[in-house]
């Protein structure tokens, strides 16, 4: 099941007229150029675009190790080889989000859920691989004594 981007739709003839128009509907999603003697063309902006190559590199790079009898920790750290830093539950916790993000992706047909939770996870992987920053990370935060009074307006 697939959900619709918001797209514009225009003819061939008036992006011909009104390029700036057409160009100002990307900010609103895709916009779509009805040709009459083709098939018409889908301009995206470039970021989705990339969001998208990205999200179907790491799904294709996913299947493809995937295939055999082979551990699913394996896998991620095949493709992901940032996640030897993550601990044990962190490395499940961060398989399950995958496919579910990787599934939110395609379902809003824009790689945003899943570049998301690839750079939040890659962000924790990168702090656990410091020891030093992880422990400061990590420990209890100081909170005063008394509570700090805030002016209301």
């Amino acid at each position: 099941m697939m959900i619709d981007v918001p797209t514009t739709r225009v003819s061939w003839s008036e992006m011909q007229r009104n390029a700036s128009k057409v160009v100002r509907a990307l900010d609103e999603g895709d916009v779509v150029l009805e040709r009459r003697d083709g098939d018409d063309v889908r301009i995206i902006p470039v970021p989705r675009f990339e969001e998208l190559l990205e999200a179907l590199g790491a799904s294709a790079a996913l299947a493809r190790a995937g295939l055999g009898d082979r551990d699913g920790t394996e896998v991620l750290l095949e493709v992901f080889p940032w996640a030897k830093y993550l601990s044990e539950d962190g490395l499940q916790e961060f398989a399950e989000e995958l496919i579910t993000s990787l599934q939110s992706s395609a379902a809003f047909e824009h790689g945003g859920p899943f570049i998301t939770s690839v750079i939040q996870w890659r962000n924790t992987a990168e702090v656990r691989s410091d020891p030093e920053l992880y422990a400061r990370l990590s420990a209890p935060a100081e909170l005063p004594a008394d509570p700090i009074p805030v002016p209301r307006p």
